[in-house]
């Protein structure tokens, strides 16, 4: 019983190792980019959406080119909000900075009033240059925003550099200040939730701000639609990291948003203590004793394991719409499996080195008794043939006869069990069967004398 508790306390004992060792390594840059990868994977199984209400105007390298001399004057922004209410937009929300006075300020405004789809401008919050703890708040310039709703653009940015998480609002000095696709949505969020990244972006028309000027290259594609205006030349540096998707830009960030929640396709996080329950049962199936199992039951029970919390985060996600972080499940099986191994490996070396030791230790055991015996003996094996001899034997005439040790003994082999080898007791390997040499010298095979145990 007491072998048993003690085996049970190792057992647990590992597993509480792989566990603080995964803790240990999720913090690591390797750690995270499996993790993004792991997402980025599951993303791509969950079957993608197409269905776009949503329009983006974008301030691509054409448009820089065809529109020289960035930033630009609001006049154009007036032309196309403007463009955008003849062609029957539902909503206009512009992801760019208007905090600072510029030409047009004024025909841009009266845009704005006149403008019958709603007008939002953005606010957002950002840390100063050399000043760590002190943000500044970027709103538009009071001309602009008299007669447009504010909202916030702010995603947080997790340590791995990942954008998965839309706040329901930005806390500014005035108070908190709700995020554009809430806004749009006119969804009441409270909580934070997950983006929902298996859209098909390759579905979302994507229309140039120098060809969204023209009132024929908008026609029917806009009306009805939310339209959202921002950056997305790369040389303008207005991304984000997105799991499975990567680098994208702002304004398409802010249309994912919205998108997720116009179709209620928000993602949950799933609790802490469901995490903690995977950690378990990975710990728990990994330190199970691989050596009183078997090699082949226990690599079938662990790749089961192994592939089933796999599979319940993929489920979750696209059933369910639940985040689950299985990372750290996944890395302490994986933990716990390697530690296992070394462990049977390291147990499995010890056997053969104590085997090599007992048996090395009987054969000089052995080798000390023929020495020491006056009487000749003669060891052969299976088949007969002489496998040792000490110095009496070989001084006999019989052991002259059969020749040196690796030779036949007799031309016959025995007849009964009693010449055949026999398990030793110690180790279980078959030994070779003693024969005295008589001291009249006859032969030990003579069938006058009949064999006889050493």
């Amino acid at each position: 019983m007491q072998g048993g508790l003690l085996r049970y306390r190792r057992q647990a004992f590992l597993a509480g190792l792989a566990v603080l060792l995964a803790m240990a390594l999720s913090g690591l840059p390797a750690m995270k980019s499996l993790e993004h990868g792991e997402q980025r994977f599951r993303f791509a199984l969950t079957p993608t959406d197409d269905d776009f209400n949503s329009v983006v105007v974008a301030i691509d390298t054409a448009s820089l080119r065809a529109i020289p001399d960035w930033p630009w004057s609001r006049d154009h922004y007036a032309d196309l909000l403007d463009r955008l209410n003849e062609a029957g937009a539902a909503a206009v929300a512009f992801d760019i900075d208007f905090s600072t006075p510029r030409d047009g300020d004024q025909a841009f405004a009266e845009a704005i009033r006149r403008s019958d789809a709603p007008v939002y401008l953005t606010a957002h919050r950002q840390a100063y240059q050399g000043m760590p703890g002190v943000m500044a708040e970027i709103r538009p310039n009071a001309e602009l925003r008299n007669h447009a709703t504010l909202a916030s653009t702010m995603f947080p940015v997790e340590k791995n550099g990942l954008v998965r998480i839309l706040p329901p609002f930005e806390y500014f000095s005035d108070g908190p200040l709700p995020q554009l696709a809430v806004q749009l949505s006119g969804r009441d969020i409270r909580h934070p939730h997950g983006i929902d990244f298996a859209q098909d972006m390759s579905a979302l028309p994507v229309i140039s701000f120098s060809k969204a000027l023209h009132a024929a290259d908008i026609e029917g594609k806009v009306e009805g639609r939310v339209v959202f205006v921002g950056a997305t030349a790369f040389e303008l540096g207005d991304e984000f990291a997105l799991p499975s998707l990567g680098l994208q830009s702002g304004v398409l960030l802010n249309a994912l948003a919205y998108e997720t929640l116009r179709k209620h396709n928000e993602k949950h996080t799933a609790p802490l203590i469901l995490v903690l329950i995977l950690v378990m049962i990975a710990s728990a199936a990994a330190s199970l004793p691989l050596t009183a199992m078997g090699v082949g039951r226990y690599v079938l029970i662990n790749a089961g394991v192994f592939f089933a919390i796999f599979a319940l985060g993929y489920v979750a996600q696209w059933a369910f719409d639940l985040f689950i972080f299985t990372l750290l499940p996944l890395a302490t099986h994986l933990i716990g499996i390697a530690i296992m191994l070394a462990v049977a490996a390291d147990a499995y070396a010890l056997q053969i080195f104590r085997s090599r030791m007992d048996t090395e230790k009987y054969a000089r055991v052995l080798k000390s008794m023929m020495r020491s015996n006056n009487d000749g003996i003669l060891m052969t094996d299976r088949d007969g043939r002489i496998a040792m001899l000490n110095g009496c034997a070989a001084g006999f005439p019989g052991s002259q006869q059969a020749g040196v040790a690796g030779t036949a003994a007799c031309r016959r082999r025995p007849a009964s069990g009693r010449g055949r080898a026999r398990p030793h007791r110690a180790t279980g390997a078959s030994r070779p069967q003693g024969r005295a040499l008589h001291r009249s010298g006859r032969h030990p095979c003579d069938p006058a004398d009949g064999p006889f145990p050493l």
